[in-house]
């Protein structure tokens, strides 16, 4: 289980016992969001115009993605 806040945080939490696993800090808060079909990957678009990755699995450091020709937008 996960959340994400306009504090710019992607949190992931043990739905068991309610407890906090790890957090991510985005560069900027997000606009939007989507979850790859196969529940692996979060993406986000950040108010900087950005593209950020986050592995879902481990919850890795969110990654850029590269090759916008123009800022992403919702």
């Amino acid at each position: 289980t996960w959340s994400v806040g306009r504090d710019r945080t992607v949190r992931f939490w043990n739905p068991a016992d309610g407890a906090q696993q790890r957090a991510n800090d985005l560069p900027a808060a997000p606009t939007a969001f989507a979850m790859s079909a196969d529940e692996n990957r979060m993406v986000f678009a950040l108010e900087d115009g950005k593209v950020r990755v986050v592995n879902a699995a481990d919850g890795g450091a969110p990654v850029e993605l590269l090759g916008l020709a123009k800022p992403a937008t919702h």
